[in-house]
């Protein structure tokens, strides 16, 4: 399947036609060759799945019905987006969820799951099994992602941070590195301070290490004081200060120690201190020197 990409978007090219999404959500097909292009819009539902296409008229062309479990109902499988957003594999009938197939027809994966069974409470953990036997309610992707969590809208304001941090060549080194882990990185909604925890202490055991969840502000303006004396920064550089703090948890090198000086940096941010400050450079920001403020009454 080959594939071209932009800033903003990707083309995916199945048979005799190219598939466009972008951040991550289908969005369009187009016929091939150039000189007879027809525009088709791929409209789904809350898992993923496409539930209808129109044409550029705005008419319904094509509508998919599904069993709870994936198998299509009323309409031959063809190769392109199908269930829960994944690649259907018309020939086999079967899914590829990235790092193994899954089978509708049963509700099984045919290989097992890349999360160990030492991550999730043995009583109800199957490494064959999809979305815990809820399917309606749960998405089994493949254990490596970062997943948001919250409004469309939302969603929508994240993939746009998420999109200016990849700009730059480390900051899309880092969402790569987190997307490949095995671990899971949600991204929720807060009106509050941002901040990211991890979801067991595995978060300090080098090469076990734990999914995280991060707390994340879109509508946050302001940060630590930068080089200049400013406190004003965008969103996506918060996002990246977080980014950092899950890194370190999903590698099982966590660092809880918050003691440092007035105008220092305790160990526990050092390295998040290290992945925001990257991303200000690629931006040409400038950066934060220290994580506390310097005390100014201690000044001669």
């Amino acid at each position: 399947m080959p594939i071209m990409k932009t800033s903003s978007a990707t083309c995916r090219y199945i048979g005799n036609r190219s598939l466009w999404f972008m951040f991550a959500l289908w969005c369009a097909c187009v016929g091939v060759p150039a000189h007879a292009q027809t525009v088709e819009y791929i409209h789904t539902d809350a898992l993923g799945s496409p539930i209808a296409v129109t044409n550029a008229n705005q008419q319904v062309i094509e509508r998919s019905e599904y069993a709870p479990y994936g198998d299509l109902l009323n309409r031959p499988d063809t190769d392109g987006p199908g269930y829960t957003g994944h690649v259907l594999d018309a020939a086999t009938g079967m899914n590829y969820m990235q790092q193994r197939y899954y089978d509708p027809s049963i509700g099984r994966f045919l290989s097992v799951d890349p999360v160990t069974a030492l991550e999730k409470p043995i009583t109800n953990f199957t490494r064959y099994v999809y979305a815990l036997n809820s399917p309606y309610k749960f998405t089994d992707p493949d254990g490596r992602e970062i997943r948001i969590s919250g409004s469309q809208e939302y969603k929508k304001m994240v993939a746009l941070d998420i999109g200016a941090i990849k700009a730059g060549t480390g900051g899309a080194a880092l969402v790569n590195r987190l997307e490949k882990s095995e671990h899971v990185i949600t991204i929720q909604e807060t009106v509050q301070e941002n901040k990211t925890a991890p979801s067991s202490w595995d978060a300090q055991v080098p090469g076990r290490g734990s999914d995280a969840k991060v707390l994340f502000d879109t509508n946050s303006l302001l940060g630590g004081t930068d080089t200049e004396g400013r406190r004003a920064r965008p969103p996506y550089v918060g996002l990246a200060h977080e980014f950092g703090h899950a890194e370190e948890m999903i590698n099982g090198v966590w660092k809880t120690n918050n003691d440092a000086p007035p105008g220092g940096t305790p160990p526990s941010e050092v390295y998040s201190m290290k992945v925001e400050n990257m991303v200000r450079r690629e931006h040409g920001l400038p950066e934060r020197a220290s994580y506390y403020e310097k005390d100014e009454r201690n000044e001669p």
